[in-house]
């Protein structure tokens, strides 16, 4: 996942679809919603969850977009690599505080709507692997689900939440739609109350189509943040990579990274040592980039990225 798909999934304009039976007055209708982007004050929990619909006509938001796709009993939505992770304000530090690997997956099939509640029993079985499967939402309710014990952290402490999990069906008929998101909870035990106020949303992404591929979705309740700051599970494409024109921090040290080094001429299969090189050269660049960044520093903090620079014989190579 990268760091561009992570905030396309995040942006409006960019579903892949519709759920069928839910009314296109709900602000999350269209797909992305982030209504909460910090947890409110005084709650300590968050959980991340996901909810799968028929996909909707175009010409009829209650009607299945492929009306002939009939239904399988053994049609079967999995999921794995459940993650959720709370950005620190104080620190700026991205936390894992829900993992599908150590909590399994629960939940239930809702009515569309969510009207009253209102849910039928859906089994989720748990393969050795830790991915969780359950049935295909039947007519009328969709697939709601959850980790089965809540994040926590620190009161007042978190400005945003980040999701993200693997998703695919086993029947390429199924016409599917699925999106993931989070919500805010007072505490890791208060009860769900009527117009939760126990458990306000964060949000939740666009809606992406479901095939027998596995396909990575991603919630943040924070554009802004994600983008300054990806947690862990994100790659930056070269593009998204800080330049080298990028100017180094008030006294701090500065290094740029070099990732594609051209082979020497005249040294067939050469470049051993200098892999070699570069790996120390990054090793002293997180030994030194933690004392510079925690000296004289109330909350020592090492820093998060480095941009080695590597020289090796007659080849000056930086990556930009």
């Amino acid at each position: 996942m990268t760091l561009a798909e992570a905030l396309r999934q995040n942006t409006v304009g960019h579903s892949e679809g519709r759920p069928v039976g839910v009314p296109t007055s709900y602000e999350w209708y269209d797909g992305v919603f982030q209504p909460a982007a910090a947890a409110p004050a005084g709650f300590t929990s968050v959980t991340a969850w996901g909810q799968v619909y028929r996909k909707a006509g175009e010409a009829n938001p209650q009607a299945q977009a492929n009306p002939q796709a009939q239904a399988n009993p053994q049609a079967k939505v999995e999921v794995a690599n459940a993650r959720t992770y709370v950005h620190l304000r104080g620190t700026g530090e991205w936390v894992l505080v829900q993992d599908q690997a150590s909590t399994p997956i629960a939940g239930g099939h809702y009515v569309v709507d969510f009207a009253g509640n209102s849910a039928r029993s859906m089994p989720v079985s748990t393969g050795a692997d830790g991915r969780a499967a359950f049935a295909a939402p039947p007519n009328g309710y969709n697939d709601h689900f959850w980790p089965t014990s809540r994040g926590t952290y620190a009161a007042n402490a978190v400005d945003a939440v980040y999701v993200q999990m693997d998703m695919r069906v086993n029947d390429p008929n199924l016409d599917l739609v699925a999106n993931v998101g989070a919500d805010w909870w007072r505490s890791a035990s208060a009860p769900f109350v009527d117009g939760f106020g126990n458990n306000p949303g964060a949000g939740m992404n666009n809606w992406t189509e479901l095939t027998t591929e596995w396909k990575t979705l991603a919630f943040t309740s924070s554009n802004a943040i994600l983008a300054a700051d990806p947690p862990p599970p994100l790659v930056r494409t070269r593009d998204e990579m800080p330049g080298p024109a990028m100017a180094p921090p008030s006294g701090g040290l500065f290094l740029a990274v070099g990732l594609h080094r051209p082979q020497d001429q005249g040294s067939p299969g050469g470049g051993a040592p200098d892999l070699l090189a570069l790996i120390a050269l990054c090793a002293l660049a997180a030994v030194l980039g933690y004392r510079a960044r925690t000296v004289g520093t109330p909350s020592p903090r090492p820093w998060r990225r480095f941009r080695p620079t590597l020289v090796s014989g007659p080849a000056a190579w930086r990556h930009g």
